[in-house]
């Protein structure tokens, strides 16, 4: 095989492997945009993928957007950041540093009162 066609054959299989990632994160998500895990991660599951899809380049706006709704709806207020399990009823700095992570993977500005805490 002339090596020309090699990169074309593997980009292709790259691509694939990213497509079938994507559906099968996708799948896992919730009706509220949330993801779970049999873990109490609380609201770094959901941000985990979003870091994910985005770093990968198969983050759409649909769920970038849910995302974020989700996100928010778990934010302890202005210098409470995210709990690090569900029901720890204070933020956590690993937490609240991996759904910083997400906002900007998702583009959420720098004055995203999310984000300016």
């Amino acid at each position: 095989m002339p090596s020309s066609l090699r990169p074309s054959r593997e980009r292709e299989a790259l691509e694939d492997a990213l497509s079938r990632a994507r559906r099968a994160l996708l799948a896992q998500q919730s009706d509220d945009a949330a993801w779970r895990v049999d873990c109490d991660l609380g609201p770094a599951a959901t941000a985990y993928p979003l870091v994910c899809l985005a770093f990968t380049g198969q983050l759409d706006g649909e769920t970038a957007a849910g995302g974020v709704r989700h996100l928010a709806s778990r934010w302890l207020g202005p210098g409470g950041g995210w709990e690090g399990y569900p029901g720890a009823g204070r933020g956590e700095l690993g937490a609240t540093a991996v759904v910083w992570a997400a906002l900007k993977a998702v583009g959420r500005p720098d004055d995203d009162p999310l984000l300016v805490d």
